[in-house]
């Protein structure tokens, strides 16, 4: 993926936050800590990469590799951006200074002759969520990261460290992307300009994607294969990765060397390019390091469907670190197994999937689960473009053999583009399906632009995907606990912001949700889509400290949580509508209004322009009235202490659902007790909460 192209996503996603109207020197103290001003910085770093570096605050919201310094500075200075252009020159020469004499023979000169425009999205493709028996004997192939000289010891540290959901403070916070530390012991080297006859040395490499990982499944735990920047090495078919002696402890990696400017670029010709398995029955398999490499398909050139890396039958402890994933029928695909071997349980465990730009895949950009899996800090564009409805950027599956998945994050990713078809986004971004036990969707970004969205282009939609008894045999029941979604921006998509179905002890908070959209959408919606008859009923949802936006000529429901479940919440919510039509209602409660139904419904804010106030519904179950809190609570003993309160929120264009001022109505009004004890940056609530998705 092209550095300008990324950033022009990234640039989507601003939203500034500007000091203004504070009080107090508390205030003026959480604004500062929480301010989201927009800078980029360009780092030189030691490998002699050059990164864009793009923050929100304090948080890191983007990092892009410049390939071609020279040409970026030239159209940075084309496009009026003297400042940056001057900063990025700055980095370049401190890179130039540092440069080390180059090494003979390690460096290819081998350059980029391929670069595959996203296919026209007319194809119908065959999307298999769930893998054959492989039959196939495995041939070794392992992971990598960050370039570096061979010089240090090796310390890999794949294995999970985050939790998932089951608790109000667990997870992920998205501050700065930090990748993990893998190995820079390198043992082995490839170029293009090596022969697979020699010693796979630095001053003779071998030649060969195929052969280098082959070599790799026969040596020993730690081993580190790396593969020279700048080089290009065509793949034929599967390289499959095995090697029993590596582990957690001792894993092996497949990674980057040298000082050129471009990551080495794999190019697969079909079949799955790495296929991380053994084949035969489950056996504990794992300890794999693949960072900072291209993988790039050839789907659109009409090469055999595949994926850039296939992981199945028991594959534990790996690390996917930094790599761009491009053209391929699923980006990352994380299957089930073959039966278990004696004395093992066929899970695949504690993957990780960070740092990556996962791109124009047709089917999904990110397919499957599994115990700890983690997929963080990755940016999903344009992928599942094969199939209206059935296709996604990143989709959440079933773990294999109708066994459910634990402890599952989805965390800090950016997502654009999902189902591009006919010009339109049509299928989910974000989808779970299955059985899924303490997963965690926390700090995602998910945009589309105000007209390219269909109503069926939802955003984050963890519900039923699977018939019973279907061919794969699978029982299809499907079934969330203690699911939680939090902290995410979901902006300008389809019928359904953030929806699920079949969840159980579940919490909905803090994200915020924007629409542009001339169509009607819900913003959250619980249950979102009529279950399977053996799927889990919806009970004890919590739905707190959201903010809601619609802007002109929009219409729709802001909180839909009703038909299913007992001992619901609904606390310090934000809607606000800036739309025309009387078809809008701030919430929708459709069950029976009582504490059985709804352990509490209090402390929210429904808003409007004044000019609207004849032709708003504060819920569903209400009338329309020149007072529509007035007309909810004459049908309902609840919402005694919510108002009528304009938040002011500073930028919903940008994204931005934080108060403008301290005199916002939203402001110290939330639940004192049952709001969420942070924000969706992490701030802690004081004693008088916010209602909405940011403390002030």
């Amino acid at each position: 993926m092209q550095f300008n192209f990324k950033a022009l996503y990234v640039s989507l996603l601003l939203f500034g936050f500007i000091l203004s109207d504070i009080d107090s020197a508390e205030a003026r103290r959480k604004i500062k800590r929480r301010s989201a001003t927009i800078k980029v910085s360009y780092i030189c770093q030691e490998d002699g990469t050059i990164h864009k570096v793009t923050y929100r605050g304090r948080r890191v919201i983007g990092r892009t590799t410049i390939e071609d310094p020279e040409k970026y500075i030239q159209l940075l200075i084309e496009n009026g951006e003297m400042r940056q252009a001057d900063k990025l020159e700055a980095a370049y020469n401190e890179c130039k200074k540092s440069d080390p004499p180059p090494t003979p023979t390690a460096t290819s000169t081998a350059t980029r002759t391929f670069t595959p425009t996203p296919p026209a999205p007319t194809t119908t493709p065959t999307r298999t969520p769930i893998p054959p028996t492989p039959t196939s004997t495995p041939v070794p192939p392992k992971p990598t990261s960050t370039p570096a000289v061979p010089t240090a010891t090796p310390t890999a540290t794949p294995t999970s460290t985050s939790g998932g959901g089951g608790g109000a403070n667990n997870g992920v916070n998205c501050a700065a992307y930090v990748p993990n530390k893998i190995s820079t012991n390198i043992t082995h080297y490839v170029c293009p300009n090596g022969s697979d006859s020699g010693p796979g040395t630095l001053s003779q490499p071998w030649k060969t994607a195929q052969h280098a990982v082959a070599q790799l499944n026969k040596l020993p735990g730690g081993t580190t294969i790396a593969f020279c920047r700048d080089g290009v090495f065509p793949v034929s078919g599967s390289m499959f990765v095995y090697n029993r002696q590596c582990n957690a402890s001792t894993p092996c990696t497949i990674r980057d060397y040298g000082n050129g400017l471009k990551k080495p670029r794999l190019v697969g010709a079909g079949g799955h390019l790495f296929r991380i398995e053994n084949g035969g029955n489950a056996i504990d398999d794992g300890g794999y390091v693949l960072a900072n490499l291209e993988l790039q398909g050839q789907l659109s050139q009409g090469a055999p469907a595949g994926a850039g890396i296939f992981i199945y039958n028991g594959v534990k402890d790996t690390l996917i670190q930094d790599l761009e994933i491009n053209d391929f029928a699923l980006g990352v695909q994380i299957a089930g197994s073959n039966p278990p071997a004696s004395g093992n349980d066929g899970l695949n465990e504690r993957i990780k999937v960070q740092g990556c730009t996962i791109t124009n895949n047709r089917s999904q950009g990110f397919l499957g689960s599994g115990n700890g899996v983690e997929v963080k800090y990755n940016t999903f564009d344009n992928n599942g473009f094969g199939r209206i409805n059935l296709d996604h950027n990143l989709y959440w599956g079933k773990a294999g053999n109708n066994i459910p998945s634990n402890n599952g994050v989805i965390a800090c990713n950016t997502l654009v583009r999902s189902t591009v078809i006919s010009g339109k986004c049509q299928g989910a971004h974000l989808v779970v399906h299955g059985e899924h036990n303490d997963l965690l969707i926390e700090g995602n970004i998910i945009t589309e632009s105000p007209g390219v969205a269909a109503a069926n282009c939802w955003g984050i939609a963890a519900d039923g995907g699977y018939s019973a008894n279907t061919a794969t045999g699978y029982t299809g029941y499907e079934v969330f606990r203690r699911l939680i979604i939090r902290g995410n921006t979901v902006a300008n998509v389809g019928n359904i912001a953030i929806g699920c179905q079949g969840c159980v002890d579940s919490v909905i908070e803090n994200n915020s949700i924007i629409n542009y959209q001339g169509f009607g959408v819900t913003g959250i919606a619980v249950p979102n889509k009529a279950p399977n008859n053996i799927d889990e009923p919806v009970s004890n949802i919590t739905i707190r400290n959201n903010s809601v936006y619609y802007g002109p000529g929009t219409y729709g429901v802001g909180i839909r949580l009703g038909t299913q479940g007992i001992s619901h919440a609904v606390n310090s919510n934000v809607v606000r509508y800036e739309g025309a039509s009387s078809s809008f209602s701030c919430f929708d409660f459709n069950l029976p209004l009582n504490t059985t139904s709804y352990e509490s419904i209090d402390y929210n804010s429904c808003s409007f322009d004044t000019n609207r106030v004849n032709s708003i519904r504060w819920a569903a179950q209400s009338s329309v009235s020149s007072d529509p809190l007035a007309a909810w609570q004459s049908v309902s003993s609840f919402d005694s202490n919510s108002k009528v309160a304009d938040p002011m929120f500073k930028d919903p264009i940008m994204f931005d659902l934080s108060s403008k001022a301290s005199t916002a109505g939203t402001i110290n009004s939330g639940h004192p007790t049952m709001s969420s004890p942070n924000d969706m940056f992490g701030i802690a609530r004081d004693s008088k909460p916010d209602m909405g998705s940011t403390e002030f």
